[in-house]
């Protein structure tokens, strides 16, 4: 492939695939979707490969491990009771909070207060809870740079905060009581906050400098310490909570009884096996699980209301505020298929640049990576995505007649230098805008 220039092949851009945009919304925003059945057909059976069993998962540590631990439990679920199955990883706790609500999701691994709100919005019921080190318990930890001179609660006021997400428990609500229960308001005391989307993430947030602060579950250093072994004496903890309720699997309110009991016991069943154990441990670092119902939580509850927290009234909050209002332009609640070449620490970082706008809008994405431009080709041109993001220029002569004018989806020319849009263009027509540019 020949380049426009020196720059052009280290370009990313994001391509809306034709077959999947909406003229209403600023990007592609819902994938295709299939004529509604007539009267007289029936939908395919839940748990066929028609039909699928979605598994949701959030994102509290690296996606990619998440992702294949999740992949290796429904296998093993698939193989012992016949269901099919997919899972993704999504891009925050709030989307796939909205996922169950929507139905685009039938089971979830949800944070302890995602799942709580989960509930209280649309009937998510827990089955299992995930146990670390033999407890269904977890708590909260708030760390700070060693070099930072904060040895105690009080000495954050002023800080620079970095949180996990809007609805992590151990991440962002535990922690804000701690500090309120301290005489730090996190909404006006603080110099800034900074959402950083996973545990690990706040980790790096604090050990690298840009945060004074942060807040996650005991002890998320674990998580960074192969590729920072020092990180324990860069990262000190100055408090720890009480204990929380772990988080666990659940399912929608109108997920099936009987398919409900054969993947719980299957599930236990697996969880008790080598295999199971280590897909466990990848995922979430269960070490095992164990069946629970709804008013397991109802101590969380209690201690929460006791705070003066409304679990209804801070589900609204679906990101932690920045002092920036983002415009949905009408894509709320949708789900965007993405295709990209990016994994582990890359795609954390992309994901990170997209989860205010995902949280905000509440739009789930479920992404699909690959460097291999043969597989690029069979997606385009059987299952084209969204949104598609590329190392080259190539998928503009490619599929030309497949992608979307940026114009007529909202983009706002404006925005973009006449070089970068030229780079994106072809016989006249912008189909392509630059997300990532590395000059060498």
């Amino acid at each position: 492939m020949k380049s426009r220039d020196m720059v052009a092949p280290l370009m990313f851009f994001a391509l809306s695939l034709a077959a999947c945009a909406s003229a209403a919304t600023p990007m592609p925003t819902s994938r295709p979707r299939r004529s509604a059945p007539s009267p007289t057909t029936a939908p395919p059976t839940l748990g066929t490969p028609k039909n699928p069993i979605v598994l949701s998962m959030v994102p509290s540590g690296d996606t990619e491990e998440i992702l294949q631990g999740g992949e290796e439990i429904t296998q093993l679920l698939s193989d012992k009771t016949g269901l099919s199955f997919e899972v993704n990883v999504a891009t925050s706790y709030a989307a796939v909070v909205e996922a169950m609500g929507t139905g685009k999701a039938h089971m979830s691994t949800l944070a302890t207060f995602s799942y709580l709100l989960a509930h209280e919005k649309y009937g998510v019921d827990v089955a299992l809870v995930g146990a670390w080190y033999g407890s269904p318990y977890c708590k909260a930890q708030i760390i700070a740079g060693a070099d930072t001179g904060i040895t105690k609660l009080e000495d954050i006021a002023g800080k620079t905060m970095c949180w996990v997400d809007a609805v992590s428990t151990s991440g962002y609500i535990v922690p804000r009581v701690m500090l309120k229960a301290a005489g730090v308001d996190p909404d006006t005391d603080l110099a800034q906050q900074i959402e950083t989307g996973s545990p690990k993430n706040a980790v790096l947030g604090v050990y690298g400098g840009d945060c004074d602060a942060g807040a996650t579950y005991v002890d998320a250093r674990e998580s960074v310490a192969d590729d920072f072994p020092d990180v324990t004496d860069k990262v000190i903890v100055i408090a720890e909570s009480a204990e929380i309720p772990n988080d666990g699997l659940q399912f929608i309110a109108d997920f099936p009884a009987d398919l409900r009991a054969d993947i719980v016991q299957a599930f236990l069943e697996i969880a008790e096996t080598d295999e199971g154990k280590a897909a466990m441990e990848n995922a979430y670092q269960w070490s095992e699980v164990i069946e629970k119902d709804d008013s397991f939580y109802d101590g969380l509850r209690a201690t929460l209301l006791a705070s003066g927290i409304d679990i209804a009234e801070l589900g609204t909050l679906t990101t932690i505020p920045t002092g920036h209002e983002i415009d949905c332009m009408g894509a709320e609640g949708e789900q965007v298929s993405v295709l990209y070449q990016w994994s582990g620490a890359e795609e954390e970082k992309i994901n990170a640049v997209l989860k205010p706008l995902l949280d905000a809008c509440g739009i789930s994405v479920v992404a699909q990576t690959t460097r291999d431009e043969a597989v690029l080709d069979t997606k385009a041109k059987s299952e084209p995505p969204d949104v598609l993001f590329w190392p080259s220029t190539a998928p503009l002569t490619l599929y030309t007649d497949l992608l979307k004018d940026l114009d007529a989806v909202g983009a706002d020319a404006a925005n973009y230098a006449d070089y970068w849009k030229t780079m994106g263009s072809m016989d006249g027509r912008w189909l392509a805008v630059p997300v990532k540019a590395d000059i060498k």
